[in-house]
């Protein structure tokens, strides 16, 4: 057994279990390495998971069809099953051009996956220095200089099973096993940060470090592990601040307040990065310290993906969705749950003593002010905007309450309140309102 796959192969066994594994395949060295890798250990293993290679044709190269037919070629060569898919990538990508093809690329690779499927990847110990001294400039925090995982994405597994291995023994071993592989050009472009710092800054660090490869891994290895504490750190005090109810994922101000600043910025840039938000930077944390933390009035912080807003002492991550208009409204009976887009959905609960009709003709509609009801229990009407001020239902929420009306009157306000004179009595007769605001992501 080769020496290099002596070394990934415990790593491997436990995911002999998963149904497919996916490998991205761009024809380089370090994919070609680890495709081959990963087909011979599977062909030594009775009943093995399906091995798909996946190669996405980017476009930005004029050798990009010949990549393709390479990566075509080796497959059939190995009996290996290969999906290739095309994908373009608009001009001017504020994020660069180098993410926003990553970006692209797993997308496309994530259209080809199921629930089960294993993600592997060849990213081997050159890249995580690259990834280090790239991330010290871009100012990524310890996480950042952490490096990449062998294995991320619980819930979308990606392994990279090369971490501890170097570009050159994974050259030699395609030289031993005479593999044959592809040069991006671009990859010796020092236009691009990662291949300056490949060919020009650490080549420099080497003539004074001749061992800087072993001094960088043993120092993100600490780094890996501070990280691990402040994941720590910042999951108990999530557990004491963090919280979900039908309006979205929120935290508690009061307790965000009561913890030094430092504690505070760890336990927030958990709590983003569950939300799928990068941490806020210096000058969002001055602006999210003044109009929201500090403040106890409704602040509003805009982020890419949505926003942070804060209501009475909980300050929520409201996603771009929620943002988008209600449904214009629409007739509704019979007992069949209907669909409000962004103000989530409304069914019937039936088998109630004190409910409403559900044989009556109702239409949903939305709130456009100046609307009065009486609710039932209550000796006198009321607003409407009041009344879903009393609830607590947020200010960016109201607009999408779905109400019920009947003959043009108001018999409902979702499942907060029934309006007296429509309430119906008897279990055989009698339904309950349930709204179910499924756009939010703490809802459910």
């Amino acid at each position: 057994m080769p020496e290099l796959l002596t070394t990934i192969s415990p790593g491997l066994l436990p995911l002999l279990v998963r149904p497919r594994w996916l490998v991205g395949y761009s024809g380089g060295l370090d994919s070609t390495v680890l495709l081959h890798l990963l087909n011979r250990f599977l062909q030594q293993h009775r009943e093995p998971p399906a091995l798909l290679a996946i190669h996405i044709h980017h476009g930005l190269s004029p050798d990009a069809q010949t990549w393709q037919q390479h990566c075509e070629t080796f497959c059939k060569h190995q009996g290996i099953a290969l999906a290739c898919r095309s994908i373009v990538l608009p001009p001017n990508q504020p994020e660069g051009l180098e993410a926003a093809a990553r970006r692209a690329r797993y997308d496309a690779i994530d259209g080809l996956r199921q629930p089960d499927d294993v993600l592997f990847l060849g990213h081997h110990l050159d890249d995580q220095l690259e990834t280090l001294v790239l991330n010290l400039f871009r100012s990524r925090g310890i996480a950042g200089l952490a490096g990449m995982a062998a294995q991320s994405h619980p819930a979308a597994l990606r392994v990279r099973p090369l971490l501890a291995c170097t570009r050159a023994e994974l050259r030699d071993y395609a030289c031993q096993n005479e593999l044959h592989w592809v040069e991006d050009e671009s990859n010796r472009d020092v236009r691009f940060s990662r291949s300056f710092v490949r060919h020009r800054l650490l080549p420099t660090a080497a003539v004074h470090w001749p061992d800087y490869s072993s001094r960088l891994a043993a120092t993100m290895r600490d780094l890996h592990h501070a990280s691990e504490l402040l994941d720590e750190v910042a999951a108990a005090d999530l557990a004491a601040a963090g919280g979900t109810d039908r309006w979205g994922r929120f935290l508690d101000a009061g307790v965000l307040a009561d913890i030094s600043e430092v504690r505070a910025r760890n336990l927030l840039r958990l709590w983003l990065h569950r939300c799928n938000v990068p941490m806020l930077r210096q000058r969002q944390w001055r602006v999210f310290s003044t109009d929201l933390l500090a403040s106890t009035g409704s602040g509003v912080m805009a982020l890419r993906g949505g926003s942070l807003r804060r209501f009475r002492q909980a300050i929520y991550f409201v996603p771009g969705v929620e943002l988008a208009e209600p449904p214009t409204g629409s007739s509704w009976d019979g007992y069949e749950r209907v669909g409000l887009g962004p103000a989530g959905a409304l069914r019937w609960s039936p088998g109630h003593d004190r409910g409403l009709d559900p044989q009556r003709e109702y239409r949903v509609a939305f709130r456009t002010g100046g609307e009065v009801f009486q609710p039932s229990g209550s000796r006198h009407s009321k607003s409407l905007k009041r009344f879903l001020q009393e609830q607590g239902v947020p200010p960016w929420w109201r607009n999408r309450v779905p109400l019920l009306l009947c003959n043009g009157q108001l018999a409902a306000v979702a499942d907060l309140a029934i309006a007296a004179c429509f309430v119906c009595s008897g279990a055989t007769s009698a339904a309950q309102l349930v709204w179910e605001p499924q756009g939010n992501p703490g809802a459910g």
